[in-house]
């Protein structure tokens, strides 16, 4: 199954529904892998996703693209800029009600655009 914006939209969305935090960011982490080797970008991002349930995630989702497409100087899907993507509060749409909240200074700017606290590290597979 390809790991496109599409499908990882619906990943986190049943991940969402189902109250799977970790499979939820797994699906984003293995998106972000994906973006990270550079192969396909276009294709990758092109077709924008259903919301998923979640403001935070769907912000996440267009942050990750501008990242890593940001990274390889590709221009980023007019999707990706929507007023929909920004969400409304700061949000950590990862962390559980035990887990430490982010470092801001380890936030990539496109996160903190979005207000998605979601720090670099998180942005690839360990």
């Amino acid at each position: 199954m390809p790991v496109d914006a599409v499908t990882t939209a619906a990943r986190i969305a049943r991940a969402v529904r189902a109250g799977n935090r970790n499979a939820a960011l797994r699906g984003f982490i293995d998106y972000s892998d994906a973006l990270r080797r550079g192969i396909d970008l276009v294709q990758l991002s092109s077709v924008e996703p259903l919301p998923t349930g979640s403001a935070g995630w769907d912000s996440a989702l267009a942050a990750v693209v501008e990242f890593w497409l940001g990274k390889a100087g590709v221009a980023v899907p007019p999707w990706v800029n929507d007023s929909s993507r920004i969400s409304s509060r700061a949000e950590t749409p990862h962390l559980g009600q035990y887990d430490l909240p982010p470092d801001l200074t380890n936030v990539p700017d496109e996160f903190l655009r979005r207000n998605v606290l979601i720090e670099r590290s998180t942005l690839a597979s360990v």
